[in-house]
């Protein structure tokens, strides 16, 4: 957790910041909890719209729905923060008062919740992500597009199914790079055997392993708009505020959904437009 900091040679600058410290601290966990909470239900998303695609239906009652659940499990989890927090004061000899917040914890209850965010915030998701993404990869190597003869519609199909891959691939070892430091160091800090003394590096550890996690949230759309270009694309025309432009490919045969450089042939989604997503249907006429 990052926690606020101020300097002032002023006490009575932070009668604000003394009223919302507990507020302050719990800001930056609920926002890291969302991110990687969405990540896992865009895991979940895409494994049902792929593998039961017919079963996959978003709405707009649906999808705020998904969205209010994920901020109330954030929320949740970040309750404990709101007890814990305190703030704690330091004056200078130059004069100078510097004001913080600090978590103040039982060692049980440290214990335990420690284990509950490396749980629900690291190996529910990358468990969820991991077995999502490999059956997704499964299905989309294996399908076959039947009643299809066209060579280079083949060829589409098969350059698309392996971007896709390639980007869940990439999706899931980013957010293992970014997060396994930061949840085996606090594991570590919990229950390993700490040294009397801290080494002088240890604040700039703690702070850049922090930052690897913190800026998995920022990663991601660089991979969607680096892999994708229907991304691209319905990012710019949202910019613009425009509709995107979808034509419908064999409506009563295999429907997929391809990047083509000259013409867009992606029909319609059940996601989000930074999806790209491969939909080949098993129930197209002979």
């Amino acid at each position: 957790m990052i926690n606020g900091t101020l300097y002032s040679s002023d006490p009575s600058q932070f009668d604000l910041f003394d009223s919302l410290n507990q507020q302050l601290n719990i800001f930056p966990g609920i926002s890291i909890t969302s991110s990687v909470v969405m990540l896992t239900v865009i895991a979940i998303d895409r494994f049902y719209a792929i593998i039961f695609p017919l079963k996959a239906r978003i709405t707009e009652t649906n999808t705020a729905a998904v969205i209010s659940t994920v901020w109330l499990i954030s929320c949740a989890v970040n309750v404990p923060l709101l007890v814990v927090s305190e703030q704690k004061q330091w004056q200078w000899d130059d004069g100078v008062l510097e004001i913080w917040c600090a978590e103040k914890w039982d060692q049980h209850q440290k214990a335990i919740y420690t284990s509950v965010l490396f749980v629900v915030l690291y190996a529910i998701p990358l468990v969820v992500m991991m077995v999502a993404y490999f059956l997704l990869a499964r299905k989309l190597w294996r399908t076959t597009s039947p009643g299809i003869a066209a060579l280079s519609i083949q060829q589409l199909q098969l350059k698309a199914k392996k971007k896709v891959i390639k980007m869940l691939v990439v999706v899931m070892t980013v957010f293992f790079v970014c997060w396994t430091p930061y949840h085996v160091l606090q594991i570590w800090l919990q229950f390993g055997t700490l040294p009397k003394e801290s080494p002088p590096y240890f604040k700039q550890l703690r702070f850049v392993v922090l930052l690897l996690g913190y800026s998995n949230s920022a990663m991601n759309p660089i991979i969607y708009a680096g892999v994708n270009e229907n991304f691209r694309k319905s990012f710019w025309d949202a910019y613009k505020c425009k509709h995107c432009r979808r034509n419908q490919v064999q409506p009563d045969g295999p429907a997929v959904w391809l990047e083509h450089p000259h013409e867009n042939i992606e029909t319609h989604s059940t996601q989000a437009p930074q999806e790209l997503r491969i939909q080949a249907q098993n129930t197209a006429r002979a």
